[in-house]
């Protein structure tokens, strides 16, 4: 059977459209100049799934970010806001449906703080609430499942703090050279990943993969990494996938590595080459203990100094990881049966 027969919602022809994404986003990004009324150097992001994971992109890439370091950015993913929300705080109610209702009963709540309120949707509810109450809206195309819009999340945001004042000039200029380097680098990285071959790294990992439930250990500055690994793992392949971060796992986690059931698990460290000397040694001693237990494992390391470019060599990497691994397993990539039932009992 040709895998491809299997996804049936062409999530295919959306990962192939990433590097577009890109360009589409950045185009939507660069009009965002003036559109809020503060420099946004504290800022609350709503989210949840597939929308809340570019903020959690945008705080782990300015934390980061020669420039853009000084920046509180804080995700939210509740009904509840935290305590200490001020009118000098931006609250962005990031919704791709615009019906997520944790994220409009906060940014509800979030009117009694500031303000300052502008939301990014494709319509639904939240567009109609912010527009009838004069609030900002960043309207982004429609037609994917959330975590398939990743770019169109992310990079409006990322413009956002840019064209507002928020980033110094260093960070805006190694902006820039990230952009078009993603852009570069996912164009190449698709014309691979599509192809069921030899040559597809994403392809034949998942072919190791896919009868494991996968485990991602990275350092904090790929935090991000981790839990967007984990999340195409859950909804592409339909598998249970855990995560820690370094050196935090080292200090727990670590001990529970001789247990016998761990056969059923596949290990994934995730780098750079610039990691932290002393987290680098931390990582080398895990693999040590992989190779000891004979524990199935697999180590990637990304060469490039500049993180967002890594940011997004790996999540396309998971994108079509997890995309292969669902085939394989006998799923439609797209479906979330169980996300969806919920939703439905919710309402």
């Amino acid at each position: 059977m040709n895998l491809l027969e299997l996804d049936k919602s062409k999530l295919y022809d959306v990962l192939i459209a990433l590097p577009e994404q890109i360009k589409e986003a950045c185009r939507i990004g660069e009009g965002l100049g003036g559109k809020i009324k503060i420099v946004p150097n504290k800022v609350l992001i709503l989210g949840m799934g597939g929308s809340a994971i570019a903020g959690d992109l945008l705080r782990n890439y300015l934390s980061n970010l020669e420039g853009g370091k000084h920046i509180q950015i804080v995700v939210n993913r509740d009904y509840d806001i935290p305590h200490y929300i001020d009118k000098d705080w931006l609250v962005i109610a990031s919704s791709y449906s615009g019906n997520t209702e944790e994220t409009i009963t906060a940014m509800k709540s979030a009117e009694n703080k500031t303000k300052n309120i502008i939301g990014i949707c494709t319509g639904g509810k939240l567009e109609n609430y912010l527009k009838i109450n004069e609030y900002p809206v960043i309207k982004i195309p429609g037609g994917l499942q959330p975590r398939a819009a990743i770019a169109y999340s992310f990079f409006p945001l990322l413009y956002l703090m840019v064209l507002n004042g928020a980033i110094k000039e260093v960070g805006i200029n190694e902006i820039a050279i990230s952009i078009n380097k993603i852009l570069e680098l996912t164009k190449e990285q698709v014309n691979i990943f599509k192809e069921e071959s030899e040559e597809n790294q994403a392809y034949i990992i998942a072919r190791n993969v896919f009868e494991y439930m996968p485990i991602i250990y990275t350092s904090s500055k790929y935090e991000v990494v981790n839990l967007r690994w984990r999340g195409q793992f859950q909804e592409n392949s339909n598998i249970p996938s855990f995560g820690s971060i370094l050196p935090e796992m080292n200090h727990n986690e670590i001990n529970a590595l001789d247990y016998s059931k761990l056969k059923e698990f596949y290990f994934f460290i995730l780098k750079d080459k610039y990691e932290n000397e002393r987290v680098e040694k931390r990582f080398n001693f895990l693999i040590d203990l992989f190779k000891k237990n004979k524990l199935k494992f697999a180590t990637i390391e990304l060469n490039d100094k500049n993180i967002l470019v890594n940011y997004f060599e790996f999540i396309q990497l998971a994108d079509w990881i997890s995309f292969w691994m669902g085939l394989m397993r006998g799923e439609d990539p797209t479906e979330i049966k169980n996300i969806m039932a919920l939703k439905e009992y919710m309402s």
